[in-house]
């Protein structure tokens, strides 16, 4: 079973796709992309929601959440870790 395949059976993640209704092959690249951001991130799913409603009950200013800091961190990641095989240009692009 691939590691994609395994965060399917958290109920936080079988929850939202669930609420997503897409097709197969969509829910497989979802999947393997949080996949991705909860490997590097070391936190769940659960985790990850449970940190931004608790930054979000404490009123903290949106410049200071660390959802920002997650996101950044894993764009940056990214954008180091996969490139293009034929340009070598990384797959994600600059930040808007």
């Amino acid at each position: 079973m691939a590691d994609y395949e395994k965060i399917r059976e958290d109920p936080t993640v079988a929850k939202w796709l669930n609420r997503l209704g897409k097709e197969a092959s969509t829910e497989k690249a979802y999947l393997m992309a949080l996949e991705k951001y909860v490997r590097r991130t070391k936190m769940s799913p659960k985790e990850l929601i449970e940190e931004a409603k608790r930054e979000e009950k404490e009123h903290v200013h949106l410049d200071d959440l660390a959802l920002y800091d997650h996101l950044t961190d894993f764009r940056n990641y990214l954008k180091k870790e996969y490139r293009n095989e034929k340009t070598g240009k990384p797959l994600v692009s600059r930040q808007p």
